[in-house]
């Protein structure tokens, strides 16, 4: 991995990114899309992997420094500008398969967690409390 930097000096347009284009300022969901983190401009990361079009990164999420997130921010090809982001636990087994994916190569694996099952569990708790889950 590279040297320690700031989110905001990764990709000129990431404090934009963050600011104004995540669905509430500074959330980055993972990937069911119902569990996020908030992660500022500010913030430490280190870039694994970097094209025109792809940026991954791996960072601490606001207030949670245990639990590091790989994180793929998508480049829009004409403006430059960032158009998506999602992560994953920063395990080394998802950091190399973001990497290889980020450098357009096919990764091998599957992507895990640090607790095997968390997912699965926390999506199971969030649907006992309701009857439906609407996703817009």
């Amino acid at each position: 991995m590279s040297e320690v930097k700031k989110l905001c000096d990764v990709h000129p347009d990431m404090k934009r990114y963050l600011e104004e284009d995540c669905y509430c300022p500074h959330e980055i969901y993972d990937l069911s899309g119902f569990f996020y983190q908030l992660f500022y401009p500010e913030a430490e990361c280190k870039v694994i992997a970097q094209t025109d079009d792809i940026t991954t990164v791996v960072a601490c999420g606001f207030n949670d420094d245990k639990n590091p997130q790989c994180i793929v921010f998508w480049h829009d090809d004409d403006s430059g500008r960032i158009v998506d982001a999602a992560r994953v636990d920063a395990t080394e087994n998802n950091i190399r398969i973001m990497r290889d994916l980020n450098l357009g190569k096919k990764p091998e694996g599957r992507l895990d967690e640090f607790e095997p099952g968390s997912m699965a569990r926390s999506l199971g708790q969030v649907f006992k409390m309701c009857d439906m889950v609407i996703v817009d």
